[in-house]
């Protein structure tokens, strides 16, 4: 054997010579390169040994060991003593490997290693008896693994075998989970798929109980179709989905799909199907849910409509199902183009309350170039209600037409509008129908001059009781508006069907703005409004007139550094064609006192006043008040209080005495309350306060409001909610509680409870939906991500601590 020695400073030169005089597939490689402490070439046996550090680069593998040997002619690789593989999805440690160039098959002896992919939160550490490794997939014998990063593993997963496919999945066989430092056996799967490219998972499993249907096991596998299918999968290619195969003590199995159809990020669709088996109502069951949906969002085009089926009633089958059928349509759709805009909108409903109703709104949008704007909507609704003892047809039809028109020479916009509303209720008794025609038009004749035409007709006829009825309205307006001054002339008629009720011919109204015409500041608070009517109405003879003026004024003045007054005085006078006159005359005076440290009180006199007597057709007269209100107010930073009552001097009595306080202890605590007393009969009306805490990784929320009955509390609800991590870091613990309780009922209306422990690289979690009688335990392995427990209210009502306290005052 012949053979050329060569030290480490000649090791590029003889790379080179290799690369120029070896096969195909080592010189044709995308990257090639060896090095080591000591390379020796045996020219006729075309074999080069590496020893010490060698390292050979081959496209994307990298491979060093303490000895190589490489068999030019078989492109063989040998290598042994500290082996170590690295690819693209990990390295590996091996005690020896063989290891073909051409093919890039190899096989590894007494192997370990790491796999790395982004869908994974930790590395995977492997260790193989046997590994044998080609280009597409490494295959592994007698294994151990796991994600836990200490030198003694809180857990392991041994296996028979392992199948990894390079950047896209895991396949474990047999596997068996081991706890507690791996000293006990906990769990056996046959088959563990862990995908190296998806967020989700292969394979989820959940064991838990229901009250209903006792305990259960519900599977999820997770799945994504390749390529290079022969048959119908071949149109399903880069479509994922999940399989569910559930089961239930008391109900028996159940199981179905969703399945996503191949879209991008801008077109989504799944089609939905679930099999429920019932061993408590077989002849009813299986009970079946069937929804198809899709949403697209293009640059013109957004469209989103779900098709839905079910073979009974109501959104849960579980605790008290009903056969019947359920079909459900909603489309939603919005199309833009160059100058116009389409909105569509088609609903369709058939359960247990509508044998049919559906819903079309159509709405048409066009702006020319001239500025011409467009609007058309059209809203058709039709319900069918058919029950065993009656049964109801009801059509409804509306039209809004909007037509914009620009007016260049004036910079304005003149406006004609159409509305048109159509009702008709069949009945087994007869029919009822009502259609309501409205036209509105407004021009500018100037800059400052409005024409308005105002048209509508309501026709109703009830063949029930046999009765028919029509009037319409009508008005012409013209409207002047300058800087100091505006007028309205109209001109109005009603009839109905019998005669005419009333018209105008002509009526003026008059403002003026005084500070707009006279100089002073005093004239800045003045507005002055006349006005002359010409009237007829149907239980007058002959035409009567009205004349008026009204004026108001107001403004304030300060007593001292911390009182203020402010007031304002409205005073109007009438006088009608008969003789008949009337006077009204409003005033309301504020006096603030700015007490101190924050404090504050409003004391308010309102006084109102009318006399004479008006003619009947006239608006009447305002009505007497006399009343003194009073609110006493705190404000600090962020928090505030105030406490408020009124009297009624011409009732005799009282308004309710109101308080709210929102109080914040710190930046992170805050207490709110309200309350309503009713000062004249002594009891409450109204109570509610709520509490917040968010500090760190604490949260606490609780609220409670007192519903009263004749002063007397009829029910409180109490909710609550808890969200708290705490422990050391890699090993906290979590709970997250949420109840909502009726002390009426003495039930809860919503009652979850999460605990969660973290446990390094593992982490528990129990559950429990009191509502729904379901628990259930949750084994997760950090590394490998699955679905969270999530709690939601078990009713559309929000709870306590999320609404404003203070809107219960207005109820």
């Amino acid at each position: 054997m012949s053979r050329i020695r060569i030290n480490f400073i000649k090791v590029v030169l003889i790379i080179l010579v290799l690369l120029l005089f070896t096969p195909y597939s080592l010189a044709q490689a995308k990257e090639g390169n060896l090095k080591a402490d000591r390379v020796q070439y045996y020219r006729s046996e075309e074999l080069i040994i590496a020893t010490g550090n060698a390292r050979l680069k081959v496209d994307k593998v990298d491979i060093m060991a303490d000895k190589m040997e490489i068999d030019l002619r078989t492109n063989k690789l040998k290598a042994n003593g500290k082996v170590t593989v690295i690819g693209a999805d990990g390295e590996f440690n091996s005690k020896e490997i063989e290891y073909d160039l051409k093919t890039k098959q190899g096989i590894f002896i007494e192997s370990d290693g790491i796999i790395v992919s982004e869908h994974s939160k930790d590395p995977i550490r492997i260790k193989s008896e046997h590994t044998e490794r080609d280009d597409e997939k490494t295959e592994m014998k007698g294994n151990e693994f796991t994600t836990c990063d200490l030198d003694e593993p809180h857990y392991h997963m041994s296996s028979t075998t392992i199948t990894v496919y390079p950047g896209d999945k895991i396949i474990i066989y047999n596997a068996v989970l081991w706890e507690f430092n791996g000293n006990i056996p906990i769990m056996y799967l046959p088959i563990i798929v862990y995908s190296l490219k998806d967020d989700q998972q292969a394979l989820q499993s959940q064991i838990g109980h229901n009250k209903v249907r006792g305990w259960f096991i519900k599977n999820t596998y997770n799945y994504k179709i390749g390529s290079g299918y022969d048959n119908f999968l071949e149109y399903l290619e880069g479509d994922f989905g999940q399989l569910y195969l559930d089961y239930y003590t008391k109900t028996g199995f159940a199981g179905g799909f969703k399945h996503y159809f191949r879209t991008d990020k801008n077109d989504s669709e799944y089609l939905y199907f679930y099999l429920d088996g019932d061993e408590r109502n077989k002849e009813d069951s299986p009970w079946v849910t069937l929804e198809y949906d899709r949403y697209l969002d293009l640059d013109d085009l957004q469209r989103d409509y779900t098709i839905g089926y079910r073979n009974y009633y109501g959104s849960d089958n579980l605790s008290s199902p009903e056969k019947g059928t359920v079909v459900n349509i909603d489309f939603d759709q919005d199309l833009t183009l160059d100058n116009w805009e389409n909105d569509l909108e088609i609903y369709y409903d058939r359960d247990k309350y509508y044998k049919n109703k559906l819903s079309l709104d159509i709405g048409f949008d066009n702006i020319t170039e001239d500025r011409t704007d467009l609007d058309l909507e059209l809203d058709l609704d039709y319900d069918l209600k058919e029950k065993e003892t009656s049964r109801s047809d009801q059509y409804g039809l509306e039209i809004d037409l909007d037509k914009e028109f620009y007016n260049e020479e004036l910079n304005k916009y003149d406006d004609l509008e159409f509305d048109f509303d159509y009702d008709l209720l069949d009945k087994d008794q007869g029919k009822k129908i009502e259609y309501n025609p409205i036209i509105e038009y407004k021009k500018y004749l100037t800059k400052d001059i409005e024409l308005t035409y105002n048209w509508e007709y309501t026709n109703k006829e009830n063949k029930i009781s046999d009765t028919k009825s029509w009037d319409y309205d009508t008005s012409l307006e013209l409207e002047g508006d300058y800087s100091a001054y505006d007028w309205t002339l109209t001109t109005s008629l009603d009839r109905d069907y019998k005669e005419i009720t009333e018209y105008y011919l002509p009526k003026l109204d008059i403002g003026i703005d005084p500070g707009r015409i006279w100089d002073g500041s005093y004239w800045d608070n003045l507005d002055i409004n006349l006005g002359a009517v010409n009237k007829h109405h149907k239980s007058w003879e002959d035409r009567k007139q009205r004349y008026y003026y009204k004026l108001d004024y107001s403004d304030y003045f300060k007593i001292s550094r911390k009182n203020r007054i402010n007031y304002t005085e409205t005073y109007e006078q009438n006088r009608y064609s008969d003789d008949y006159q009337s006077w009204y005359h409003r005033s309301r005076i504020y006096f603030t006192t700015d007490i101190s440290r924050g404090w504050s009180n409003k004391l308010t006199h309102t006084y109102q006043m009318a006399a004479g007597e008006v003619p009947v057709g006239f608006t009447k007269n305002k009505d007497e008040e006399h009343k003194i209100e009073e609110k006493l107010s705190w404000r600090r930073g962020s928090s505030d209080f105030y406490i408020e009552t009124g009297y009624n001097i011409l009732e005799q009595e009282y308004d309710d005495l109101d308080t709210k306080l929102d109080y914040h202890f710190s930046k992170y605590s805050t207490l709110e309350m309200v309350s309503s007393y009713d000062l004249n009969k002594n009891q409450f009306e109204d109570f509610a306060t709520k509490y917040k805490y968010e500090h760190g990784n604490l949260e606490y929320k609780t609220g409670l409001r007192a519903y009263f009955n004749q002063g007397e509390v009829d029910k409180i609800r109490y909710d609550n909610d808890l969200d708290w991590t705490f422990g050391k870091q890699d090993y906290e613990w979590k709970i997250e509680l949420q109840s909502s309780y009726n002390s009426k009922t003495k039930e809860f209306d919503t009652a979850n409870i999460m605990i969660e422990k973290m446990l390094h690289c593992r982490k528990i979690t129990l559950a429990y939906d009191h509502i729904k009688g379901e628990t259930w335990f949750e084994y997760q392995i950090l590394a490998f991500p699955q679905a969270g427990v999530n709690f939601g209210s078990s009713k559309d009502e929000g709870m306590l601590y999320d609404e404003d306290l203070g809107g219960i005052l207005d109820e």
